[in-house]
């Protein structure tokens, strides 16, 4: 399970462009009438894969958005609380190359929230948690 994103393309003028760029294209949802409430701090893949680097945008909407994914890319489209994605972690075993890994998720239905996604959710539940501090 990942959020929407992909790489900056030359026409994009910056990492916030395609972050707004690639939602339209994925998911169907204009971000330009929203404002970015921030950026996240950067999420690195690991080194069992060739190397990612994700910068993560939060933007305020001001209505629930309509969805038009584009199959290629994207299977389905979740809403989750925010006390959906503060329970208690599950965790999961997870082999690479003949190695066994135990790894945190969110596990919601049919649906695992972990990797790098799960890493940006923490960014962003901390953040709110420090903010409302």
């Amino acid at each position: 399970m990942a959020f929407p994103g992909g790489r900056i393309d030359p026409e994009d003028n910056g990492p916030e462009s395609a972050a707004r760029r690639e939602v339209m294209e994925e998911i169907g949802v204009d971000l330009a009438g929203s404002s970015v409430l921030g950026v996240l701090d950067q999420v690195a893949s690991p080194d069992l894969a060739p190397r990612v680097c994700v910068t993560p945008f939060v933007f305020l909407l001001s209505e629930e958005p309509v969805f038009s994914i584009a199959k290629r890319e994207v299977a389905s489209v979740h809403w989750y609380t925010l006390d959906v994605l503060s329970e208690e972690r599950d965790s999961f075993s997870y082999e690479h190359q003949g190695v066994s890994y135990r790894l945190p998720c969110i596990d919601q239905d049919d649906r695992r929230i972990w990797g790098m996604t799960l890493r940006i959710v923490d960014d962003l539940l901390e953040r709110i948690k420090l903010e409302a501090v």
